[in-house]
């Protein structure tokens, strides 16, 4: 997952990827903790919460990576 791509959530909301937030920022290797998204159709689903950078939403909450960008 990479910044730009399109997800989709396990309820079916779309969102582009804004930013990642890593679990381990020091580590070259580390694993994403969660994401901050802009919902495709302005969605405010119970699993997200607000932060000064926009929707932030957990890792675990993505089905599936729909369009992955370059």
């Amino acid at each position: 997952m990479k910044v730009g791509s399109l997800i989709e959530c396990h309820d079916g909301n779309r969102a582009i990827i804004l930013q990642r937030e890593l679990a381990y920022p020091s580590h070259p290797q580390s694993t994403v903790r969660s994401l901050v998204v802009q919902f495709m159709n302005n969605a405010k689903p119970h699993y997200s919460w607000l932060s000064a950078e926009g929707r932030k939403i957990s890792i675990f909450s993505v089905e599936k990576v729909l369009s992955e960008s370059r």
